[in-house]
């Protein structure tokens, strides 16, 4: 029973992992920030050995990403803004939501 019961969950995680690759690997071919994509590809090439170690891996990645967006969502408009007044805000607005 407990053999089946682990196995059921093991299933359930092993789906979870491939649908957040699959969201992973389109958002990193959707963007066009070449930094994001090399830091994204060095990032990949380091498996966690013990599941602590991919928990803080993954919680890591998370808010280094969501750190990254909030300061690319404030600091575009403004460069834009800079670069071509109130057309290069829209822009930048625009570049700081989709990420690029």
């Amino acid at each position: 029973l407990a053999g089946g019961v682990m196995g059921g969950a093991g299933g359930v995680v092993g789906i979870f992992s491939a649908l957040t690759r699959i969201v992973d690997n389109a958002a990193g071919v959707l963007t066009l920030d070449k930094t994001y994509q090399h830091h994204r590809t060095v990032a990949q090439q380091h498996k966690a050995q013990r599941m602590n170690q991919g928990l803080k891996m993954g919680f890591d990645a998370l808010g280094k990403g969501i750190k990254e967006g909030a300061i690319g969502m404030v600091a575009a408009p403004i460069t834009g803004a800079m670069d071509d007044g109130a057309r290069g805000f829209a822009k930048g607005l625009g570049r700081g939501l989709i990420g690029v």
